[in-house]
């Protein structure tokens, strides 16, 4: 399966170089920076937060050292605070919308540990979804066209509605022979969303993957 990003212009240039081939390197779906995924979403939120989350587990470059001990991280600006076994690598840019949806800033705060990726997409739209409702179902939608859900369940936290998910993207190489397991989760309000991922070759799960994902925490300024 090929899937399709947005142009290097949606994410901060300087993580744009090389990519594709560091994402395929550690076994991962090869995934190039180009041309812009299509979703079926009513909303720019639902139709670009799935394919921000994607993104931003490819701008976990190489090169971050594996740290033995975590940390706990607190970003008031984009409303959230998590644990995690390094500090994240930030990236940030602008998703255009489509069709007279509104522009989506988008803030990435993503770690390779090993080949484990973890990352937490902030989506703010500039314009509130009239539907957040639809807007929800659609994005979930969108993981199903790019794998397949094997677990589904709603959420909530700190009164914000979502959903978890379990998805096994197809196999890219004999690093992952079995696919990759996501575990995500997806918080949304009318004007911002949070997609928060665990990711690694399907048989092969972090110890601590479970203590990243419930980490996350809404916190205020």
């Amino acid at each position: 399966m090929l899937l399709t990003l947005p142009g290097p212009s949606a994410l901060n240039p300087s993580a744009v170089d090389g990519f594709g081939n560091a994402w395929h390197r550690r076994g991962w779906p090869k995934m190039p920076i180009s041309g812009v995924m299509s979703i079926n979403a009513v909303a720019g939120l639902a139709r670009a937060a799935p394919m921000l989350l994607l993104a931003s587990l490819i701008a976990a470059l190489p090169g971050i050292a594996t740290a033995e001990t975590w940390g706990d991280y607190a970003y008031a600006q984009d409303g959230f605070a998590v644990s995690a076994p390094t500090k994240p690598q930030f990236s940030s840019g602008v998703t255009p919308g489509l069709n007279g949806d509104p522009d989506i800033d988008t803030r990435v705060y993503a770690i390779a540990d090993g080949d484990n990726y973890y990352s937490v997409t902030v989506s703010r739209l500039r314009r509130p979804l009239r539907d957040l409702a639809l807007a929800l179902r659609n994005a979930e939608r969108s993981f199903a066209t790019h794998g397949q859900i094997t677990d589904r369940r709603s959420i909530s936290q700190g009164g914000i509605s979502g959903f978890a998910l379990e998805v096994i993207l197809p196999p890219a190489s004999n690093k992952s022979p079995e696919g990759i397991l996501m575990k995500v989760r997806y918080f949304a309000t009318a004007s911002m969303a949070w997609a928060i991922v665990a990711g690694w070759p399907k048989g092969k799960p972090p110890a601590d993957y479970q203590r990243f994902l419930d980490s996350f925490r809404f916190v205020t300024r």
